[in-house]
């Protein structure tokens, strides 16, 4: 085998708060299916059609809005989750690798950075059932989940990135693909290898590669809690202050400070609670302060500082009160 013949599956990174994704609302279907979540999912009809193909869109496609607060150095913030998104450099970056397997779909954002979401019709029977241990639904015909991964490896050579016909939940690319993100300085790729792997090694153990994980920048959690009594225009406000603080905590680059970003805000009776992940809740503080102060909120604002994530009751929580000006 050669030593080049290797698989990864290819994901967004989740736990590192710089790299935010997309949200792209449901729409319509572009192809007369019950909703633009059909068009796009891969394996639409996996289950009745053995031979099933990746459905092009690039005819109907028309922009589609993508919300989030995405940094301008992602290349790789995906949407919903789920779907591939790229950026323009990483497109010039990956080149044909990206426009011989699928399609570049532009999308509306308020990024200045472009970006694209990708629809991986590359499909590939490269996977050996026989060895791989897979949880079937069907046998033979449709997998939910793939446990141990194992090709073929002629099948393999030529693969860049693609789906697997039998489970095409994951991403999957090669090392050529994975050399030349590397070899481009891309952020946001992260890497898992998949295949080939000792037995009894567990692919999901693997370290990731060009991972952007830093457990310290989510550490620490400073909650804001509004009181709502009385207020009715508060969610013109609450969105105002919102748009002031994703600007004062906007990272430009990935050496730049990092202050934290909201991650939760729900509202609970008569309060309107913001959650947000910090490495340090002091600092975070201090930062937004004046931003709370600019809000004139009518009643006073509850401030907590507690040192851990954001359901950790147990952690140290120091409360602090912004009265009204």
């Amino acid at each position: 085998m050669k030593a080049d013949l290797e698989v990864f599956a290819l994901r967004q990174i989740l736990d590192d708060p710089r790299f935010e994704g997309f949200a792209i609302q449901t729409e319509k279907s572009l192809l007369g299916r019950s909703d633009l979540a059909d068009d796009l999912a891969p394996g639409f009809g996996v289950r009745k059609n053995r031979d099933w193909e990746q459905t092009p869109l690039k005819n109907v496609w028309r922009p589609l809005k993508a919300a989030g607060r995405v940094a301008e150095f992602n290349d790789y913030p995906c949407a919903n989750l789920i779907y591939p998104v790229f950026s323009d450099r990483a497109v010039s970056a990956l080149g044909p690798m990206l426009k011989e397997n699928g399609e570049l779909l532009p999308l509306t954002t308020k990024t200045r950075t472009k970006y694209f979401l990708y629809n991986v019709t590359t499909i590939s029977d490269a996977l050996d059932c026989k060895e791989s241990r897979c949880d079937w639904r069907i046998r033979g015909l449709y997998a939910y989940e793939i446990r141990r991964f194992v090709f073929h490896p002629r099948k393999v050579e030529s693969l860049r990135i693609f789906w697997l016909r039998v489970c095409p939940g994951t991403v999957l690319v090669t090392r050529p693909f994975v050399d030349c993100v590397l070899s481009h300085g891309l952020k946001g790729l992260s890497f898992r290898k998949v295949w080939p792997l000792p037995k009894g090694v567990d692919w999901e153990d693997q370290k990731p590669i060009n991972s952007g994980e830093d457990a310290s920048l989510s550490c620490q959690t400073l909650i804001l809690s509004f009181p709502l009594s009385g207020m009715r225009a508060f969610k013109r406000k609450i969105t105002t202050f919102e748009k002031s603080i994703d600007q004062r905590l906007q990272v430009k680059r990935t050496n730049s400070p990092y202050l934290g970003s909201c991650g939760l805000r729900e509202i609970s009776g008569d309060s309107c609670r913001m959650f947000f992940s910090t490495p340090d809740a002091s600092k975070l503080f201090t930062a937004i302060r004046p931003l709370i102060r600019q809000l004139d909120w009518p009643n006073p604002v509850m401030v907590y500082l507690r040192d851990g994530g954001f359901y950790d009751r147990e952690a140290k929580e120091v409360a602090k009160v912004i009265e009204p000006s």
